[in-house]
């Protein structure tokens, strides 16, 4: 990580297709839930044995459990993907190879979120 180039990565028109991907599928799966929450009435279950039946059941607010870490999931990959210096390569990053492999690194994240 030390003495990497810091290169600032400029949105092209397909990552920020990709953004708006994930943002509406984020914005979807929250949407659905609430959704369905609303004409749920009583408990849900919230884990099954092997043979399928239920055996823990919790109030309908756990429906937003998922969503809940989908959200912070998104959060963090969003964040690493506007600082790929961070991460760790299997490549030496040159000045020559940087934009490259920030570039590959920046929309796997990005992709990782839709």
């Amino acid at each position: 990580m030390r003495g990497r180039p810091d290169v600032k990565l400029k949105m092209r028109f397909n990552d920020k297709m990709v953004e708006i991907l994930g943002a509406l599928l984020l914005l979807a799966y929250w949407g659905v839930i609430l959704y369905f929450q609303q004409l749920i009435n009583g408990k849900v279950a919230t884990h099954f044995k092997l043979a399928g039946n239920p055996d823990s059941y919790g109030g309908k607010e756990t429906l937003t459990t998922l969503p809940a870490y989908a959200t912070v999931l998104y959060g963090v990959l969003a964040l690493l993907s506007f600082f790929p210096r961070y991460l760790n390569y299997l490549d030496e990053i040159t000045p020559e190879n940087a934009e490259f492999q920030y570039r590959k690194a920046a929309t796997m994240m990005k992709l990782w979120k839709s």
